[in-house]
This record gives C-alpha cells, structure tokens and sequence, in this order.
C-alpha cells in the first residue's frame, strides 16, 4: 500500500475527536473508500506467440519518440510506462519535435484512446457494499499503440496493437492493484509484449 494512503488511516483512527463522537463507523467507512481500488488486467487484441518471439530488441541502437493527445493526467500515465519498458532496452529519448529532422533509427510511438467507459452499473454494486461484492468489468478502457520504426527518414515497419483494459473491483483487490506485480507492472508486461513483437518482423539489414 501506498505510504500516504497508509498515514491517512492511520491519523483517522487516532483522531479521539472522532472516537469520542461515536464515529468509528463512519472512519471505517471512510478508511475502506481509501484502500478500495479497481485491479486493472490487460489484453492485447493482436494475437501474439511470445514463445516464438527470439529477437531481443535491446540488440537495436535507436531513439524514441513518444507523441499522445491523452487527457493530461492518463497521458502522463502511458508515457512512463512506455519509458520504463524503452529504457529498459537501452533506448534514447529523441529530444526534438519532429522525427523526420533525425537520421539514424527512430521509434515513434502514438497512443490514442479509441474508448472510455464512463462508470458500470455493475461496479456501483462494488461501492454500494463497500466493496464487499465483487464485481469484473471487460473493456473499462480501449487504447491504440501505433508504432513506426523509421532508418535513415525511411519508413521500415509500421503496426498497430490494440490494448484492452479490464477491472476486477473488490475490497481485497488493493494489494494485487498496489504491489510490486499490480497494475503497472502487468501494463509494462503487456507494452514489453508489443514491442518484442514488433521487432520481431524488422529486417536487421535495413537498421545498419
């Protein structure tokens, strides 16, 4: 759990004022909309056989360039979890506004989001029990990852991969949202799937 999130609780149920009123319902109450969270899962539309997936694509020397029209707050989202999975192939982040000034290998990278759920029914049920029902919801949000890999101002492989995001909502779904191998870490998981294969179908010769 987050350390903030925890301190909060934490000052709730040492606050007297709060347990001299009576109100210790209301701070449990309160406590359980704070370390309610949905756990996300995510899809890859394309389908993809990572056991044939032999080219590491850290073999590549390029730069990347990751351009969004995401809503800020989502947009900031994405892009770490892009950076994360680019550094960890040793890729440079092209500092420049327009990939086609840059010779050499480019990786551009363009997320948009093609759906937004705007609240279920069935995850109102969840939060009407204070968690205690729990609820799946498929397809909460749809993105698309367009990746185009350019050498030398030419354009060598362009795909699209379509990403589906789906929530499991329960009281108890905090520590697999939060820990290390929570939400993050299975989005990371599915962007390091995409890559992989998107390499995958590059002819080395046309990146030397």
């Amino acid at each position: 759990m987050d350390v903030g999130i925890l301190k909060v609780i934490i000052e709730i149920f040492l606050n007297k004022k709060i347990i001299m009123k009576n109100n210790f319902i209301i701070a449990l109450m309160t406590c359980i909309s704070i370390i309610y969270q949905s756990c996300l899962s995510y899809t890859i539309k394309e389908k993809i056989d990572e056991k044939k997936l032999t080219i590491n694509p850290g073999d590549y020397k390029l730069k990347y360039f990751i351009k969004s029209d995401l809503e800020p707050a989502v947009k900031v989202k994405k892009v770490e979890s892009l950076k994360n999975v680019l550094l960890k192939y040793n890729y440079e982040e092209y500092d420049g506004n327009d990939i086609f000034k840059s010779k050499g290998n480019v990786l551009q990278i363009d997320v948009k989001q093609t759906y937004l759920q705007r609240g279920a029914a069935i995850e109102f049920l969840t939060g009407l029990t204070l968690g205690l029902v729990p609820t799946y919801s498929s397809n909460i949000a749809i993105y698309d990852y367009n990746y185009e890999l350019y050498n030398n101002l030419k354009l060598v492989r362009k795909k699209t991969y379509t990403l589906h995001v789906n929530s499991f909502n329960w009281l108890f779904s905090w520590p697999f949202a939060c820990g290390p191998y929570g939400d993050k870490f299975r989005e990371q998981k599915a962007i390091d799937l995409m890559i992989r294969d998107f390499f995958s179908g590059v002819d080395l010769k046309k990146l030397h």
